[in-house]
C-alpha cells in the first residue's frame, strides 16, 4: 500500500504543471508538500536537489 502511493505520488510530480490562477509560491508551496508526502512515505527519489 506504502509503495502504491509513492508511486502516485510520483506520478502527480512528474506531471507536476502550474495552475492557471496559481502564484509561483502557492506553486512551491503545493509543490513542497506532494515532496514532503512522498518522502515520509519512503521516496529517496525526490530530494532538494530534485526540487531545482
Amino acid at each position: 500500500m506504502r509503495k502504491a502511493k509513492i508511486n502516485m505520488l510520483e506520478v502527480l510530480l512528474d506531471r507536476f504543471v502550474m495552475f492557471d490562477d496559481e502564484t509561483p509560491q502557492d506553486k512551491f508551496n503545493r509543490l513542497k508538500k506532494m515532496v514532503n508526502k512522498a518522502n515520509a512515505l519512503g521516496s529517496k527519489k525526490w530530494t532538494d536537489r530534485m526540487l531545482t
